[in-house]
């Protein structure tokens, strides 16, 4: 009995060439999907990192406004703010100043202003509020400023002494922005708080 051939070599080499196009074809399509995934969530990261670093960026104005606004307040409303201005706001090292790694002393921090005493100009009746204290811990160097009324303004004003030198009381000193000609102004050093008096020192 005859045996016949019913699938042709031909007929195989075509269905498995069929077979071979289609995987390579399956293969290279889930390939491309799957880059194409990655590219979209590679893209939603981009963009919300772009939109985290804009939000902290504004968050960061804002911030550093808000703390300029305090800032000048304090210059013209704290008398024990020092009479300064400030750098233009784009110009502000607000980053450095928030780490603490601006304008670090060497010879360790100063003191806050205090209230030290009047200067009072007798013949006129005006006098003024005294702040001032040392550059840093054990200097022989000194920083002041008056505050007070003039013209129905309050105001502040630097003083300056030759050398930084500490004044003293009953010292006679000049305030930029008064007349001369009526006579100088006289510090009145206020006392110390303490020590008063100590039991236990002998």
């Amino acid at each position: 009995m005859a045996h016949y051939n019913y699938f042709p070599t031909n007929y195989i080499i075509i269905l498995f060439s069929l077979i071979f196009i289609l995987t390579v074809y399956y293969i290279h399509v889930d390939k491309k999907n799957h880059i194409n995934e990655i590219d979209y969530k590679y893209t939603d990261t981009l963009i919300d990192k772009v939109k985290k670093l804009l939000l902290n960026l504004q968050f960061e104005q804002s911030d550093k406004r808000e703390y300029l606004e305090k800032r000048d307040e304090k210059v013209l409303y704290d008398d024990f703010y020092p009479p300064e201005r400030r750098l233009p706001e784009y110009q502000y090292p607000f980053n450095n100043i928030k780490k603490k790694i601006w304008n670090i002393p060497t010879n360790g921090y100063p003191d806050n202003y205090q209230l030290m005493g009047i200067v009072i100009r007798s013949n006129t009746e005006t006098a003024y509020n005294l702040f001032g204290r040392q550059k840093y811990p054990r200097s022989n160097q000194y920083e002041y400023y008056v505050e007070g009324q003039m013209h129905n303004t309050k105001i502040k004003i630097p003083i300056k002494v030759k050398g930084d030198r500490e004044i003293y009381n009953k010292q006679e000193i000049h305030i930029h922005g008064t007349d001369p000609s009526k006579g100088p102004f006289i510090v009145e050093l206020y006392d110390y708080d303490l020590p008063r008096y100590n039991p236990y020192d002998y």
